[in-house]
């Protein structure tokens, strides 16, 4: 289950989330809500799913130390993507903590340094957190699911020498680095204005054609070869729907 959390230090030209990012847009949909107020409706609505995912905009905006003891207590694990530049204390307590800076066609300015500080910080944190043996990791399907992972959103080429530069600079994250393939067809106001309105069908044909396109490449490109691929599912399944 995802809980997606309003506001965001970011403005990505190609954000496909941007209802969750501008003032003007979630504060029409979204209360604002404490973390106790949070936490009843969420474990209601996750029955059995084993894990919430906290997504935004920027989720680390926001003090969620007790929503995450609260679920944790319930017997939920929690995972959280954020872009890094934000680095709340609650973080130490999740299971699984994604970062992921924003490459050239994300259109937002990467800070070398502010990632830098996230990696020092949670790599080594959220692994003594989460003390399984590799044999039991193996064994569950998950041997890098917990703990630390990287992704980058990739658009183009660039995206993928983006990619490559943050595993040259930083070769601790190889192992964990995940490339996601970017909405090639993002909701407005994100939308270029010149853009036309395609229908699902060609929007499902434009995204599997960027897929395996981009795919091939960091496939084949040997400085890649511990890279994950992984295509955005859900744009697939519900398109750029709201609120699944």
């Amino acid at each position: 289950m995802f809980l997606r959390f309003g506001g965001c230090d970011y403005r990505c030209t190609k954000c496909d989330s941007l209802h969750a990012v501008l003032p003007e847009l979630f504060s029409q949909t979204a209360p604002r809500l404490t973390q106790e107020e949070i936490l009843e409706p969420t474990l209601e609505r996750a029955g059995h799913c084993e894990w919430v995912t906290f997504s935004g905009g920027n989720p680390a905006m926001h003090e969620l130390a007790d929503l995450v003891d609260g679920l944790q207590a319930a017997g939920k694990r929690i995972a959280v993507e954020t872009q890094g530049t934000l680095m709340p204390d609650w973080l130490y307590h999740c299971d699984m903590v994604t970062v992921s800076p924003k490459g050239p066609g994300m259109g937002e300015q990467f800070e070398p340094q502010k990632f830098n500080a996230f990696v020092e910080r949670y790599n080594p944190i959220i692994e003594k957190h989460n003390p399984r043996s590799e044999a039991d990791r193996w064994a569950r399907g998950d041997s890098w699911h917990d703990g630390f992972s990287v992704k980058v959103v990739i658009f183009d080429q660039r995206d993928i020498e983006f990619m490559v530069e943050l595993m040259e600079q930083w070769p601790q994250i190889r192992h964990v680095m995940f490339a996601s393939i970017g909405n090639v067809d993002p909701p407005a106001p994100a939308k270029r204005q010149h853009d036309g309105q395609v229908t699902r069908a060609e929007f499902v044909e434009q995204t599997l054609a960027n897929y395996e396109m981009l795919a091939e490449e960091i496939w084949n490109d040997p400085r890649c070869a511990s890279v994950r691929v992984l295509p955005q599912l859900h744009t697939l399944v519900w398109g750029n729907k709201q609120g699944v």
